[in-house]
């Protein structure tokens, strides 16, 4: 969702803040003597990016309130005009003493700065040493060998753990997903899917990418979004959509927004499968009544807390929107008011709300998805892995198929990302 952070503007003046930095990473991954010097340079560029961008979301709010200060009291120059005001702003912001200045105003400001530098670098080394290690191991995952990297980009995702990304990358054998975790989630649900799929006597279009765990790490396979190539798979995707229901029921799955499923031909794909077996946490009080309550209550224990199925946002950032796995559907969303830079160019540039539309996703296996005509393919997936799923544990064999689950990590989502991301901003 745009914001603040998202409108650039300050860039310029915040490369004194990691230079140094910098150039000890590339003296590090020099010394990684299994990297190329292409892979070496991709890697201290998407540094360099994951950076600016992570500061300017920091810091863009800081940097208005002084250049608003600088102009109020004449430190631009009385001659300025506004554009030059804003040029000679960043001027002096591209300056360590300017940064060196502010200490006494925002005492604690430089050593966390320091410290978001540090640990972005060191996760940028961790990820090098990483790929240099595990690269002979990633064949299956590109179709062939993975070859040499070509481009990095971190930030693919909520950043976690003193800085961890999920990061994209391509290489000569095609793209690939650099995971920060433990992929062991991911490693039994694609075996309980199999599992399921013996069981249930059918083709099951539901997966998950394939993927290599090494315990506090791990990689996926890139699933590229493909719109269906015909009525057939049109109706296997959304009869995916219901097996996932079932599925997702059964291990307690949530957050399975747009972003986590991809649309792969006649395969509903999840990405992100994180937030299984999530307890079911007690509402707080809306202040709307006891009837309202007992309601969110209710719904929170059926498969509308799941995520997959439409529904309107009513949380930070997010009302009014769908933003559904099932659902996003184009052309039917709000525009989102969100905090920009209002006049970046000028001195007299300022936080203020701006209309932005939606964000796209590749969830959907069409280009004009009619959601409400394949609800009958919906309805028949759920009711037929459903089916299975009882049939398993009236056997006595669903237990067998959930164990592998029982050593994994999991994460619990008690609230919308946003808000956490809202309170970061009010922090810094």
């Amino acid at each position: 969702m745009a914001s603040v952070e998202d409108a650039r503007g300050f860039e310029a003046s915040l490369g004194c803040l990691i230079s140094s930095e910098l150039d000890a990473l590339a003296a590090q991954l020099r010394a990684i003597r299994e990297l190329g010097d292409g892979e070496r340079e991709a890697i201290a560029a998407a540094t360099r990016e994951s950076l600016i961008a992570t500061l300017h979301a920091k810091l863009g709010r800081l940097l208005l309130l002084e250049l608003n200060g600088a102009r109020v009291t004449g430190r631009l120059g009385e001659d300025a005009s506004a554009e030059q005001g804003w040029q000679r702003f960043i001027e002096q912001a591209s300056q360590r003493e300017f940064w060196d200045g502010l200490d006494p105003h925002y005492p604690t400001l430089s050593r966390r700065v320091q410290r978001i530098v540090a640990y972005r670098c060191a996760a940028s080394l961790a990820f090098a040493q990483r790929w240099s290690q595990d690269r002979p191991h990633l064949r299956e995952l590109c179709a062939g060998e993975p070859g040499e990297l070509r481009s990095l980009r971190f930030g693919a995702g909520d950043s976690h753990c003193q800085g961890l990304s999920v990061a994209m990358l391509e290489c000569e054998g095609g793209a690939l997903l650099y995971k920060p975790r433990s992929l062991a989630v991911d490693t039994a649900l694609r075996g309980f899917l199999q599992t399921l799929a013996h069981e249930h006597g059918a083709p099951m279009p539901i997966r998950v990418p394939r993927v290599l765990d090494r315990g506090g790490h791990g990689w996926s396979e890139f699933v590229a979004h493909r719109h269906a190539r015909d009525e057939d798979e049109l109706r296997s995707f959304y009869l995916g959509i219901g097996h996932w229901l079932a599925v997702m029921r059964l291990l307690g799955g949530t957050d399975l927004h747009a972003e986590n499923l991809i649309a792969h031909g006649g395969h509903p794909v999840v990405i992100d499968c994180e937030t299984l077996f999530t307890p079911k946490l007690p509402a707080a009080p809306s202040g709307l009544g006891d009837a309202h309550d007992r309601a969110v209550d209710l719904v929170s224990g059926t498969v509308l807390n799941i995520g997959l199925l439409p529904t309107r946002g009513g949380s930070l950032g997010w009302r009014g929107v769908d933003n559904s796995a099932a659902g996003m559907l184009p052309g039917q969303q709000p525009m989102l008011s969100v905090p920009g830079i209002v006049d970046a160019g000028s001195d007299r540039a300022r936080v203020g709300k701006q209309s932005v539309p939606a964000p796209v996703a590749q969830n959907h296996p069409s280009r004009e998805p009619v959601l409400h005509r394949y609800w009958p393919q919906v309805l028949r997936g759920f009711d037929e892995a459903t089916a299975t799923l009882q049939r398993m544990d009236a056997d006595g064999r669903l237990q067998a198929g959930l164990a592998p689950f029982a050593p994994c990590t999991v994460r619990v989502v008690p609230r919308a990302s946003e808000a956490y991301a809202e309170i970061g901003r009010m922090l810094w």
